[in-house]
């Protein structure tokens, strides 16, 4: 596991969708550590310029986060909506352990149907 120091940038994919919103995918096995999301939050704000970033969170490929992820996220600066999406109860434990810690700036739900994911991130 990789812990605080986490693993490299390329355990991730960015994609753009419809609508200026952005999607994440983790590389399956991924353990989420500091350094990573630090990057993400990174790329995230390069990837919505000078937009909110609204972001699907795909999190089936994690198989672990470490505390410090929900700090780093809610590090960023400009308001932020957040819809983690997962498939098994296991995504729904590593999406727990991080929504009740994010800082208020940043709206958050977990959800299982990517539909409603994304209808949720288009939402104003």
């Amino acid at each position: 596991m990789a812990g605080a120091t986490g693993t490299s940038a390329r355990a991730w994919s960015i994609t753009r969708l419809p609508g200026k919103l952005l999607e994440v995918t983790f590389s399956p096995g991924m353990s989420l550590g500091a350094d990573d999301t630090a990057r993400l939050v990174q790329s995230l704000q390069h990837h919505s310029g000078s937009h909110p970033a609204r972001v699907l969170i795909n999190v089936s490929g994690l198989s672990n986060v470490c505390p410090e992820v929900a700090g780093v996220l809610s590090s960023n600066s400009r308001p932020t909506r957040l819809a983690f999406l997962g498939e098994s109860l296991m995504d729904e434990v590593l999406a727990g352990f991080i929504l009740p810690e994010l800082d208020d700036a940043i709206t958050s739900h977990y959800f299982t149907a990517r539909a409603a994911a994304l209808a949720y991130l288009g939402q104003r």
